[in-house]
């Protein structure tokens, strides 16, 4: 029977694994990203209720994490502001980690940041992420999303954000001119801060701060080999209180379900199509349905060979 998950990007939690007798057993929870995409003929206000089902149900089935995506100025997307979907999500979820896939840290400010999540884990204790991430909306979003309207920002270096980021989190050493600013004082946890990333430089970032890291293996499979490898090679524990002492990783892939092949190609179809418009840059608004996708395509879609798209 196929579910709402299909909606959704699995994940693969890395864990501690345990040897039996015969073979090494790797243990794996299982979470979600949800960028909330909108069916053809439907709205945003639709694509916003799926997502808080599928998280209810993925509540109900035990899955461990649920991420709300950040994009922008794509027609088959409504999820653009993750920690709106966060406290939504948490409110109708009991045992759900809930955190943001990512964060477009390039795009806000740190105190703002820290703050927004702060306030989050305040009110729902224990259960929220705070995914960093990095990507450009093209040069006119990009602008559109800058507060200033007097010229085209220069980025700022990504780990000193994040640095900058962790010490809202930690305090100030004295002298500095953020230690006179009060910040949450008497309020207790923080949330669990990862860095997201699809290439070896953001696992740079995260194993450099002690940090945990999720690599997006559905945008660049053929990256997450080497990024794994260097996070785990170049990890240091963490002098901040919410980092690690020893390394931790999520691997995302894009995952359909179905009983058989086919049925599993029948249903990613649409998915399909929206790859191959956004690869011409003609994506229209609305995920076509399986008929319309299937006739688009003219058929089923060819098998993913094998390490996926």
């Amino acid at each position: 029977m196929r579910t709402g998950l299909e909606r959704g990007l699995a994940i693969g939690e890395d864990v501690e694994h345990r040897r039996s007798q015969q073979m090494e057993v790797y243990p794996m929870k299982m979470s979600l990203v949800d960028t909330s995409p909108v069916l053809a003929g439907s709205t945003a206000a639709e694509a916003y209720k799926l997502t808080l089902d599928l998280a209810a149900q993925a509540d109900q089935l035990g899955c461990s994490r649920y991420r709300a995506a950040e994009l922008h100025g794509v027609p088959v997307i409504a999820g653009t502001s993750p920690e709106i979907a966060i406290a939504a999500i948490a409110s109708r979820t009991s045992n759900l980690r809930v955190g943001s896939g990512a964060v477009l840290f390039n795009q806000r400010s740190p105190n703002r940041v820290a703050e927004t999540f702060v306030q989050l884990n305040a009110m729902f204790p224990g259960r929220i992420d705070l995914g960093l991430g990095r990507a450009t909306a093209g040069a006119l979003l990009d602008f559109a999303l800058q507060s200033s309207r007097q010229a085209v920002a220069t980025p700022e270096p990504h780990d000193g954000k994040v640095v900058e980021l962790l010490h809202w989190f930690d305090g100030f050493e004295d002298g500095h001119p953020f230690a006179q600013v009060p910040f949450f004082d008497g309020v207790a946890g923080r949330p669990e801060t990862w860095i997201l990333g699809s290439g070896p430089a953001s696992a740079v970032v995260a194993a450099r701060l002690g940090l945990p890291y999720a690599f997006a293996a559905n945008l660049n499979p053929g990256a997450a080999r080497i990024a794994m490898a260097t996070y785990r090679k170049e990890f240091q524990p963490s002098p901040f209180s919410t980092g690690l002492r020893s390394p931790y990783s999520i691997l995302g892939v894009s995952v359909v379900c179905g009983e058989t092949e086919e049925d599993a190609l029948r249903a990613d179809s649409g998915g399909e199509v929206v790859r191959r418009l956004a690869s011409k840059g003609r994506l229209r608004n609305g995920v076509p349905t399986t008929a319309d996708a299937l006739q688009q395509l003219g058929g089923l879609p060819h098998t993913p060979r094998a390490g996926g798209r």
